[in-house]
């Protein structure tokens, strides 16, 4: 579960799905960008909501372990070294299109 506000949540986010679960995120903005069914939004941000949400997956558990597998299936991707290969080709590429200007 994250906190409102921006904080630590893509780290938080990134570190819960490579642990194999899913998340309770307060900013609807990251569930969405995250692969539907790793997380969840409470549908609003004040207590009762997530107090509504808590609920719900502790009566559905179910919910808990589709994303919990979700998030295990897309955790190979989320690891150090892909992302460094990602970075150092987008900045590869971008020193190419400097130079071709």
């Amino acid at each position: 579960m994250t906190s409102q506000g921006f904080d630590n949540q893509p780290m938080v986010i990134t570190e819960t799905i490579v642990g194999g679960r899913g998340f309770v995120s307060m900013d609807n903005d990251l569930v969405q960008d995250v692969a539907p069914g790793v997380g969840v939004f409470p549908g609003g941000t004040t207590p009762d909501d997530l107090a509504r949400c808590l609920a719900e997956l502790i009566d559905k558990p179910h919910l808990l372990q589709q994303m919990s597998d979700t998030a295990a299936a897309i955790a190979p991707h989320y690891n150090a070294a892909q992302g460094l290969e990602r970075q150092l080709n987008a900045y590869q590429q971008a020193l190419q299109h400097f130079h071709q200007a």
